[in-house]
């Protein structure tokens, strides 16, 4: 069976994360938004976006990074600023999926 090798990236909120003014939270956000952008523009994440309404306050968002290793794709997480700031804190871990499963788009919302 032929599969696709993603490399999940898990953000998770520490519960000892710094304390933040909310115009520092937004320069982050800005950076955060604009970092795993530039990603997906290379061609290094095929899909990522926050966790809403999960069961643990703690899980803010996953990404799919098409890197060759997990190490890269964690260094890349790393060198987001909302993690470099100990905001949020990337976990990797080795996703399979059948060729051509992230194809199809998901359900239209607006926010």
């Amino acid at each position: 069976m032929e599969l696709e090798k993603f490399f999940l990236i898990v953000l998770w909120r520490p519960a000892d994360h710094p304390d933040l003014s909310p115009d520092e939270i937004a320069v982050l956000q800005a950076g955060h938004l604009g970092h795993y952008d530039d990603l997906r523009r290379q061609g290094l994440v095929a899909l990522n976006g926050p966790i809403r309404e999960g069961s643990d306050d703690s899980l803010r968002g996953l990404a799919f990074f098409r890197t060759r290793t997990a190490a890269e794709a964690l260094e890349l997480a790393l060198a987001d600023p909302m993690a470099r700031a100990q905001w949020l804190r990337p976990e990797v871990m080795e996703f399979w999926t059948q060729p051509g499963a992230t194809t199809a788009p998901g359900l239209p919302i607006t926010i």
